[in-house]
């Protein structure tokens, strides 16, 4: 489906590795035909895996969901076996995150102008747009748009 997804241009090449990677998690239920997956199979896979982050047991829940859903479509089961799941929360500790006050901005961005740091210019690019690294990394020169400067 993934294949799928990305030879009828329905992803980028990043959406097509995250999806990858998410089905790489679910290898421990692999080789379980998928009529013979229950809830409480389902239920098992993320009580061993609840320590991932909640955005990776977010990502596997909707692949799951999406693969139930096109089973349903294609005939190949009757039930979703997810119908009544609910998405569990992680187990992971939650750490505050707090923005860079302005003078650590400042010092920030001294310290990524004048010296050989790697991937200085992108953390700069990130510290200006707001983006995200993975956005930052995913960015090509087509996205910009040169014509439109802010004077």
């Amino acid at each position: 489906m993934i294949d799928e997804q990305l030879a009828l241009n329905e992803l980028r090449i990043s959406s097509y590795d995250r999806k990858k990677a998410t089905l790489n998690m679910l290898k421990p239920i692999y080789d379980i035909p998928i009529q013979d997956i229950t809830e409480d199979i389902i239920k098992k896979f993320f009580i061993e895996n609840i320590d991932y982050s909640q955005s990776c047991i977010d990502k596997i829940y909707q692949l799951l969901s999406y693969v139930f859903k096109c089973s349903i479509k294609k005939e190949i089961i009757a039930k979703n076996p997810m119908e009544d799941f609910r998405k569990p929360k992680s187990k992971q500790k939650q750490t505050k995150v707090r923005g860079l006050t302005i003078d650590e901005q400042s010092k920030l961005i001294d310290v990524l102008k004048n010296n050989d740091i790697l991937y200085s210019e992108a953390m700069l690019l990130s510290l200006f747009t707001g983006m995200r690294m993975g956005e930052v990394c995913a960015l090509c020169v087509e996205d910009i748009d040169f014509s439109k400067k802010n004077n």
